[in-house]
C-alpha cells in the first residue's frame, strides 16, 4: 500500500509562530490562553505539559501572563485585557489581524461588511467586533436575502430595502476558496461596483489545492486535525467530494478495515496539527501496510 502525504500540510505560519512565541516567553510561570491558542486537541495537551493552559473567561486566569490565541480576540476583550494590567503574549495571526483592521476601515469608509465564515468562530466574531454592523453569510442564499430590494441591485423583485449603497465582502481567514469566489461571482453579477477583498489565508488555499490533487490520485484520504478546526474541516469537504475520507484527530482513531484492498493512501492535516500527530499517523498507517 501506497502512503502519499500532501505537499502541504499541518501547522501554517500563525500557528508555528504562536505556539513558539509563547513557549519562548512563557519561562517557568503558567501561561493562560483565551481559548485554545489552536483548535487542535492533540497539541492543547502538549502545550498544558509545558504550563501552558486554556481559559474559558478573565475568571479563569490564575496567573499575570495571558496569551491571545492565533485566531484572536473581540476588540473589546483586547482592551479590557490590556487594562487589567497582564503581560500580553498576543499571538494573533497577523493575517487575522490585517483581517481586523480591513473589517473595521471598511465600515468606517461606509460600506456594509459582508464576513463570509461561520457565525460563532472566534475567528469571526473577532472580525466582527471591529465592524459591528458587518453580517455574517455562509453562502449565497444569505447574500440574496440581504441585496434583494436593495436600491442598488441590478435584480431587485422582492424583500426588505437595507438601503445598501456601499457593500463589501471579506471572508474568515480558513474558508473554502471555491465558495468564496462562488459569492463573489454572484456578488459582481447582482449589485453595482462591490468591493471584493479574498482574505482567505493562502496557506489554506495551497493546503486545499494540495488536498484536492492527492484526492484525486488515492483510494482514501486520511484528514488529520481537530474535530473543531475550521480550515482541518474544509480539507474533508473537500476530499470527500472526490473519495472517501476519513476526519481524525490522532492515530487512535484510524482503524484497520478502512485500508483492506487499498492501494494508496494519501493523508492531509489541517493549518493547526502538529507535526508530531502527522507522524504518529503515518506509523500506524504503515502497521497496515
Amino acid at each position: 500500500m501506497k502512503i502519499l502525504i500532501a505537499k502541504e500540510a499541518g501547522f501554517c505560519f500563525g500557528a508555528e509562530r504562536a505556539s513558539k512565541l509563547i513557549l519562548s516567553k512563557k519561562g517557568k510561570e503558567k501561561v493562560f490562553t483565551l481559548g485554545p491558542l489552536v483548535h487542535n486537541g492533540e497539541f492543547i495537551k502538549y502545550l498544558e505539559t509545558r504550563n501552558v493552559f486554556v481559559a474559558s473567561d478573565l475568571e479563569d486566569i490564575k496567573s499575570d501572563k495571558v496569551a491571545i490565541r492565533s485566531h484572536g480576540v473581540s476588540k473589546e476583550l483586547e482592551e479590557e485585557l490590556k487594562a487589567k494590567d497582564f503581560k500580553l503574549i498576543d499571538a494573533t495571526c497577523p493575517y487575522v489581524k490585517r483581517v481586523q483592521k480591513l473589517a473595521e476601515k471598511l465600515e468606517k469608509e461606509g460600506y456594509k461588511v459582508l464576513i463570509f465564515g461561520e457565525t460563532i468562530h472566534s475567528e469571526v466574531q473577532g472580525i466582527k467586533s471591529y465592524a459591528p454592523k458587518a453580517i455574517i453569510i455562509k453562502g449565497i442564499e444569505d447574500v440574496k436575502k440581504i441585496i434583494k430590494g436593495s436600491p442598488d441591485a441590478r435584480q431587485s423583485k422582492v424583500g426588505i430595502s437595507l438601503g445598501l449603497k456601499k457593500i463589501a465582502l471579506i471572508s474568515q481567514t480558513t474558508q473554502n476558496l471555491e465558495e468564496f469566489e462562488k459569492l463573489a461571482s454572484f456578488l459582481r453579477a447582482n449589485y453595482r461596483n462591490p468591493k471584493i477583498f479574498n482574505t482567505i489565508c493562502d496557506a489554506t488555499e495551497k493546503r486545499q489545492e494540495a488536498a484536492r490533487q492527492l484526492a484525486q490520485k488515492v483510494d482514501i484520504m486520511i484528514v488529520i486535525g481537530g474535530k473543531n478546526s475550521s480550515n482541518t474541516t474544509r480539507l474533508k469537504e473537500i476530499c470527500e467530494e472526490i473519495v472517501l475520507t476519513h476526519h481524525i484527530e490522532n492515530e487512535k482513531e484510524l482503524q484497520k478495515n478502512w485500508f483492506l484492498k487499498v492501494k494508496s493512501v494519501g493523508v492531509t492535516a489541517g493549518a493547526s496539527t502538529p507535526d508530531f500527530s502527522i507522524k504518529a499517523v503515518l506509523n500506524r498507517i504503515k502497521n497496515y501496510a
